[in-house]
């Protein structure tokens, strides 16, 4: 069903694992995140390798404070993807700093994307950032935000796309 449950945490550091080949019941992720009423804030996940999982890699339900960083995502042999490697639902924050995101091709909730918003919360406090990371081969789509900063991240063979955003910072980045 998923590789990791987190239900309710203050204070996580998922490091240094291969989280890989989710499969089963939906979501099938490698991370999943669903406080179920209860808070999750204060999560790191570093220094990890993300592949072949077929919901996608990190679900974000809820998270106040995840940063995810130095981590490698690959799609791996898999065909295509349920979601996308990384989802970030309405309630939550997150940091996405100096990943790697290679190759992914088509899934069923997102197309051709890397990260894709579910739901709306125009009204968050917390912004989200997504800064230095690479990404080859598919596309940075970012949506249904309040306020989102994209910095000096490399894209290369992809593109980059955002949509339903209240305020936006775009910085230095290649594509």
């Amino acid at each position: 069903r998923q590789g990791i449950s987190v239900v309710g945490v203050n204070g996580l550091r998922i490091t240094n694992n291969e989280i890989h080949h989710t499969s089963g019941t939906s979501p099938q992720f490698g991370i999943d995140f669903e406080g179920v009423g209860r808070p999750n804030t204060n999560v790191i996940i570093d220094h990890n390798y993300f592949h072949d999982n077929v919901g996608g890699d990190i679900v974000n339900n809820d998270v106040y404070n995840l940063f995810v960083e130095y981590n490698t995502f690959s799609q791996g042999d898999m065909k295509s993807y349920i979601d996308s490697p990384f989802i970030p639902k309405a309630k939550s924050s997150y940091i996405l700093y100096q990943n790697k995101f290679e190759k992914f091709t088509s899934s069923i909730g997102c197309g051709y994307a890397i990260c894709c918003s579910y739901g709306t919360d125009m009204n968050q406090p917390y912004p989200s950032f997504f800064v230095k990371n690479e990404i080859e081969g598919t596309r940075l789509m970012l949506t249904n935000r309040n306020k989102v900063c994209i910095k000096e991240n490399l894209i290369r063979e992809g593109m980059l796309s955002a949509t339903q955003l209240k305020e936006m910072r775009l910085i230095d980045n290649k594509v």
